[in-house]
């Protein structure tokens, strides 16, 4: 669900700007309200990856791994 999220909000640009930052800041909200933890990693990495979504250079199953990836039970 966060992967999906993550890939409707950074493709179907809801805002006129910031569209990346801003479902970064999503996938953290959704992952705590959901009872796991974020693992703090390297910006570059996480920046690296949002322009991966909005290129279409990384696909929806790569994109839940990676995020499965970071994640905690809290």
């Amino acid at each position: 669900k966060a992967a999906v999220l993550v890939m409707h909000l950074v493709k179907n640009h809801p805002l006129p700007d910031g569209n990346k930052r801003s479902s970064y800041v999503c996938l953290r909200e959704f992952v705590h309200r959901n009872n796991y933890t974020w693992k703090t990693g390297a910006n570059d990495e996480i920046v690296s990856t949002m322009i991966k979504v909005a290129s279409d250079d990384i696909t929806l199953e790569e994109l839940t791994k990676w995020i499965s990836s970071r994640i905690l039970p809290a």
